[in-house]
């Protein structure tokens, strides 16, 4: 029997026009969601590719006698993406996937400027996760709203409990039906990363694991409103009602509760200037982290441990390159304060996030966007990963030239070729799921929502007309 209730919801929706309206305008989003991914991977990643070659031949090929001088010319390293950043690009316009690497300077994130857009601001930029974050909800919304009201409605009810189908089995079924309509759903907006995957050029591989986490967290979004609109329609009397209800939850969730958090978390951790931020790491700089330890006076003591290490009387005797040391010196001090000033604002940029994060137990579109986000490499922990990695190669790559300044001697083009490149390695997909598991918790919770509601629903005996 929960067979034939199943089939037949499943006929009555096939027989129903809106399925189609609501699939073509789908399909047309994910077709333009596709066409967008394809073009912007294949001009980013070929653009990114004629980059790296062009700057490692500039270095391979660089002909400066001083090293420190190469130091000065620097180089530029950049974060190859995985396919998944054509799923869902997350904050990645913003921060950009390239470092600046360069003697005396610690630059931050690198990033086209991004168009100034309403539109843009409120949805981002439009891909294959944006379509099923925004609108999938809201398209199983419209097939499934009136699946209990439109039987109260049509007088069918009591039909259906004479020929046996009570309100427990109608219910099951149902709900059944509507799950499947969101997988049918779901399934075609995941066929259409087949083509992505086709176009492997230059990206970094895909674990399946992030693959597979990524299709469970939009199966329970997508199973969440499909219930939970099979669950408002058993409860109202008209589907007029039931479809009002449905849609302020939709505009809750995915509208106005991202955009209010947001707001919240800048008013509770504001940041402070850039402008703010370079003063004081410039006077840091001139006048020590203390504020009472100038420069001179640090390259004073510098200088004298360097006496005292190898027992002469002035610098000029020194079988080192007192200068370049110096340089190198004064390199780790400004990567303290760097870390000291610009790891404080990344740590209120994490505050902010947690704030964000928070409201993943009050909003499921939350909870997916940030699952989404984190699974495909885009969101604010993997930007600074890669910041912190370039950062990383940069000081090794500078102390390298000052050192090679210090021995002495002349630098040919093969001292160059002989530093290696640089190559990212992006966080390991364990780190990520641990990381990224309260929000799993909280969109398996949301999920338990209706269906628990559905469960005490079930257990009525008679169906309400």
């Amino acid at each position: 029997m929960l067979r034939t209730v199943i089939v037949k919801e499943l006929r009555m929706s096939l027989r129903m026009p809106a399925i189609y309206v609501v699939s073509l305008i789908f399909c047309t989003l994910l077709c333009g969601a596709l066409i967008t991914a394809q073009r912007s991977q294949y001009m980013r990643l070929r653009e990114q590719q004629q980059a790296e070659a062009t700057f490692r031949h500039q270095w391979e090929t660089l002909d400066v006698d001083n090293a420190h001088g190469a130091a000065h010319y620097g180089t530029y390293v950049f974060s190859r993406p995985t396919l998944l950043y054509f799923f869902d690009k997350g904050i990645t316009d913003f921060t950009g996937n390239i470092y600046r690497i360069e003697a005396h300077k610690q630059h931050g994130f690198l990033a086209p400027p991004v168009p100034v857009s309403g539109s843009y601001i409120r949805f981002g930029s439009l891909t294959i996760a944006t379509v099923l974050q925004l609108f999938l909800p809201l398209f199983l919304i419209f097939l499934c709203f009136d699946m209990y009201t439109s039987e109260r409605e049509s007088g069918t009810l009591p039909l259906l409990q004479l020929q046996g189908a009570g309100n427990s089995l109608l219910l099951k079924g149902k709900a059944v039906a509507a799950t499947l309509l969101a997988v049918l759903l779901l399934s075609i907006g995941w066929i259409t990363l087949v083509p992505l995957f086709m176009m492997q050029l230059h990206t970094q591989y895909i674990h399946m694991g992030s693959l597979a986490g990524l299709l469970a967290a939009y199966f329970m979004y997508a199973a969440f409103f499909s219930l939970l609109s099979i669950m408002i329609s058993s409860i109202a009397k008209r589907s007029g009602t039931a479809l009002l209800v449905l849609l302020m939850i939709w505009l809750t969730a995915v509208i106005l509760l991202p955009r209010v958090m947001s707001v919240i978390a800048e008013g509770r951790v504001q940041l402070p200037s850039h402008f703010i931020v370079q003063k004081k790491m410039s006077d840091a700089e001139k006048f020590g982290l203390d504020g009472k330890s100038p420069r001179a006076m640090r390259q004073q003591h510098f200088n004298d441990s360097l006496l005292k290490k190898y027992q002469v009387d002035s610098i000029s005797y020194l079988p080192v390159n007192a200068a370049a040391l110096w340089m190198q010196a004064a390199e780790d001090y400004n990567e303290l304060i760097y870390e000291v000033y610009i790891g404080g604002v990344d740590s209120l940029i994490r505050e902010q996030n947690a704030y964000v994060a928070y409201a993943r137990w009050i909003d499921p579109f939350i909870a997916l966007r940030e699952i989404s986000m984190g699974l495909c490499g885009t969101d604010l922990n993997a930007a600074l990963h890669f910041q912190r990695t370039a950062r990383i190669y940069r000081n090794d790559f500078i102390r390298q030239l000052n050192h090679k300044l210090a021995e002495g001697g002349k630098v040919t083009p093969d001292f160059y070729r002989q530093m290696r490149p640089f190559v990212y390695t992006p966080p390991t997909t364990e780190s990520v799921y641990k990381r990224l598991a309260p929000a799993f918790m909280a969109l398996a919770a949301w999920l338990c929502i209706p269906l628990v509601g559905l469960f005490f629903l079930n257990r009525r005996k008679t169906i309400l007309y």
